[in-house]
């Protein structure tokens, strides 16, 4: 099962307290089932973070913000991991190269998951890449959302098909564009 380092998990607690306030916490734990007191350096089961990120968009009201609530949760994955700390050295590197920013996918995931998460980036050429992704425990399109927003931080616009292989492989055939 993959788990998550806590550090992740609390970057969407601030982000939805920097919106409601401290005390959403509470809240949060309600709609979650369970204390989100977690550490930042232990590692937690990712559908936890996946659960923290779909209840903070229900507080929000923003759950369907883009079509499908999974869809919705990928990219707002990305818009709190882009903001942490972590992310800021990374930017650096991407350049406006999409093919970097989805190489550089597999290497935070090497980095921040625990449990067999594997990542297969395949460079189709022509703006084209297809990405396998297994194991990861999320819902096929949270990580459709997740490089969408990715490819749009890089200033592309991006077309993705979904397309689960098995209970825990996803592929995702993916074509950029400048917007």
């Amino acid at each position: 099962m993959a788990e998550i380092k806590g550090l992740f998990i609390k970057e969407h607690i601030k982000r939805l307290q920097k919106i409601k306030g401290k005390d959403i916490i509470n809240e949060l734990e309600k709609k979650v089932g369970q204390s989100l007191n977690v550490t930042y350096l232990d590692y937690y089961p990712a559908k936890l973070e996946e659960n923290v990120i779909l209840k903070s968009l229900e507080i929000l009201n923003q759950s369907t913000k883009y079509g499908d609530k999974d869809f919705t949760a990928g990219i707002y994955h990305f818009e709190t991991f882009i903001q942490t700390f972590y992310a800021e050295n990374l930017v650096k590197l991407i350049h406006k190269d999409v093919l970097t920013g989805l190489k550089l996918s597999k290497a935070v995931f090497g980095t921040i998951f625990k449990g067999g998460v594997e990542v297969e980036i395949i460079d189709k050429g022509n703006n084209s890449a297809v990405i396998n992704l297994i194991s990861s425990n999320y819902q096929l399109n949270h990580f459709k959302g997740f490089y969408t927003a990715i490819i749009n931080f890089i200033g592309f616009n991006a077309d993705i098909v979904a397309k689960q292989i098995s209970p825990d492989n996803y592929e995702y055939t993916i074509t950029w564009f400048p917007k």
